[in-house]
């Protein structure tokens, strides 16, 4: 069989987990190989697995997004570029709105170490709530959530580096 190149049918058991008594009556043809032997095959040799149960296109799966992109319509390749295009500007999208949180809370957590005696009060589950010195809750009452993936140290390390941002951008 020309997939199996110059291996022997313990290689190829060892690489499909078939044993090689198996694979041996599999390419002789006197037994149908399973579905399973001709996933684990196409997986260990990288073959393209049209090409192994039809005959058709490339061998290799290597060479199976070139051959698609010769024989695509430039009109198809323009439309799957402006689907990425789109995917793409909508994780901008989440991750810019992702970090808007995370300045938010970090300019809070940061206010909330300079409010000295003022300072904030502890909720219950980590909750702190900033308080301005007259009592009233700052900014619309920013709630920060001290979680464990968000170490203070962590905070702090993200809040020097926003306001470094902030202080190279105004120059």
């Amino acid at each position: 069989m020309q997939a199996a190149g110059q291996r022997n049918y313990r290689h190829l058991g060892d690489l499909t987990g078939a044993s090689h008594e198996n694979v041996r009556r599999y390419l002789r043809g006197i037994s149908s190989p399973s579905v399973e032997f001709l996933s684990a095959f196409c997986a260990a040799l990288g073959i393209n697995g049209d090409w192994l149960l039809t005959g058709k296109g490339p061998m290799l799966r290597t060479d199976v997004k070139a051959e698609s992109l010769r024989g695509a319509d430039p009109g198809e390749l323009l439309s799957a570029m402006a689907g990425m295009i789109e995917k793409l500007d909508r994780r901008v999208e989440m991750m810019e709105r992702w970090i808007q949180d995370l300045e938010t809370r970090v300019r809070a957590y940061s206010r909330l170490g300079r409010q000295g005696e003022c300072g904030g009060e502890s909720g219950s589950a980590g909750d702190v709530k900033a308080k301005a010195c007259d009592g009233e809750p700052s900014e619309a009452a920013v709630v920060v959530r001290a979680t464990t993936s968000t170490p203070p140290k962590r905070v702090q390390l993200i809040a020097r580096s926003v306001a470094k941002r902030r202080n190279s951008s105004a120059d």
